[in-house]
């Protein structure tokens, strides 16, 4: 009875990677609207790239803010996804280090690669794993 009851007690990792995916969501959405206003005040039009870069930043944003809402449901699909883009989230923060090298390191590269990590480190905690029934999965 006691092992029921502690299972369905939400742990602090799932709240804590709630919050910062919360965060992550709003960065992604004012940093969309940031560079929309960037690309219709553009002199030289917008190209195709800064478009899909557009996309992919708001799609980004919903899909974590959605996700951060989705916590109670422990599904095993909701895990993998949130793994999933934290992944591609840290892909880009990696990629920003690297394209972005001759700009410097600011503070938000650094929250780009810092915020995924510990969603990342969060997730894969075996209280988090065992929440969403993903305990014998490798990770």
């Amino acid at each position: 009875m006691a092992e029921l009851a502690e299972a369905e007690h939400l742990p602090s990792a799932v709240k804590n990677a709630q919050f910062v995916m919360m965060i992550q969501g709003a960065w992604g959405l004012v940093g969309g609207v940031l560079l929309l206003f960037v690309l219709l005040t553009a002199s030289d039009g917008v190209r195709p790239a800064e478009a899909a870069a557009f996309c992919f930043t708001i799609g980004i944003a919903v899909l974590i803010g959605w996700l951060a809402q989705k916590r109670f449901s422990r599904r095993r699909r909701v895990w993998a996804v949130a793994i999933l883009l934290e992944g591609v989230m840290l892909l880009g923060g990696i990629a920003a280090v690297i394209f972005e090298s001759e700009l410097g390191i600011d503070a938000p590269i650094i929250l780009g690669l810092i915020m995924p990590v510990i969603v990342l480190f969060l997730l894969l905690l075996p209280s988090v794993r065992a929440w969403f029934n993903v305990e014998g999965l490798p990770g």
